[in-house]
């Protein structure tokens, strides 16, 4: 065997042996509430930002594949709606 698989193979062995510690220090697994933010101890005031957030980042994602563009042509559609989006926390925020 040559340095270099030797060499992956002992990066292999400290790999295993580290997550070995690492899921023997883990509690047993509980079941999940369907909120990961929930899940993770925050309060339910706390919870509903990241939750909205995650929604819209996945209906844009979902779009973006439906759509089938590239990174390019998603950002180039996204002006408009930045520009329409900013005019309107302007309007909000001056109301």
């Amino acid at each position: 065997m040559d340095r270099d698989a030797r060499s992956y193979l002992w990066d292999v062995q400290q790999a295993a042996e580290a997550i070995g510690q690492f899921a023997a220090g883990l509690d047993a697994a509980s079941r999940s509430s369907g909120n990961v933010f929930a899940d993770l101890g925050f309060t339910p005031a706390e919870v509903e930002e990241p939750t909205a957030k995650s929604a819209l980042i996945d209906a844009i994602r979902e779009t973006i594949v439906r759509r089938r563009l590239t990174q390019q042509e998603a950002a180039k559609s996204a002006i408009p709606i930045n520009r329409r989006f900013r005019r309107y926390c302007v309007a909000a925020w001056k109301a």
